[in-house]
Order: structure tokens, then sequence, then C-alpha cells
């Protein structure tokens, strides 16, 4: 885990604490109090992100995470897990896989060699950072 950051809560309530943090990119906050299943997860995903349609499974969320397109142009894109501690209790496995999707994630926004053509024009790299906030 060398990409996804951790955060305290407090740190993330100040972060939090005003305007000016929602004019420096697109921030999704997920709740991990009732996300025990990766379907759970994808549709947390898909409502946070506006997905223009439903994802199924790793590779439908992939996808979509992987493109962005109707969030225009964003300097910055960050998903805050809330209460981290509680995402996919159950299953430490999923919890590794899905961790694991999300460290491929950061590297795939990073490597300009995958940013496809976005309104007519060359897509950029992307500052997408994933943190973890107990």
């Amino acid at each position: 885990m060398k990409e996804i950051k951790k955060m305290r809560k407090e740190e993330f309530k100040k972060l939090n604490d005003g305007t000016a943090f929602w004019k420096t990119g697109y921030h999704v906050i997920i709740s991990c109090n009732y996300i025990q299943t990766w379907e759970q997860l994808a549709e947390a995903l898909g409502n946070a992100f506006q997905f223009p349609m439903r994802n199924e499974g790793f590779d439908g969320t992939w996808d979509w995470l992987t493109d962005l397109s109707w969030l225009g142009k964003q300097p910055r894109i960050s998903i805050y897990f809330y209460e981290s501690e509680k995402l996919l209790k159950g299953d430490r496995k999923l919890k590794e896989e899905v961790l694991n999707f999300f460290e491929e994630l950061i590297e795939f926004w990073r490597d300009e060699e995958n940013i496809g053509f976005i309104d007519g024009e060359k897509g950029k790299p992307k500052d997408f950072r994933v943190y973890l906030v107990d």
C-alpha cells in the first residue's frame, strides 16, 4: 500500500472544513459503514462519481474510473474512504484485492501513455489520490 495514503479523522475534518477544499478538484467521500461486498462498493462509487450507467464487477468499475470524461478537466480527483477500518470488514482477501485495484488505478492516471482522447483532445495524467480515513 505505497500509493494509498492514511489520514486521521481529525486531519480530514480540518481539510474538509470550508469551501476551499471543494475547489481543489473532484472529491468523493465514501462512508465505509455499510460496505461489506464488492457490489456495495461498486454502487457507492457509481453514485459518488455519477457514472453514466450502472457498473458491474471490477472490470466495469475499472472502465468508468479510467474514463471520468463526464467530470471535465479536473486537476485532482480524490477518494476518501471514511472509517476505512469498516470497509469489507468480514473479507480480508477482498479488501486486499480492492486496495490493489486502487493502487493500480492511481498508477494508471499517472502514466501519460494510458490516457486516451477526451472531447477530441489528448487527455492528461490526473493527480488521482486515495485516502483511508480512520
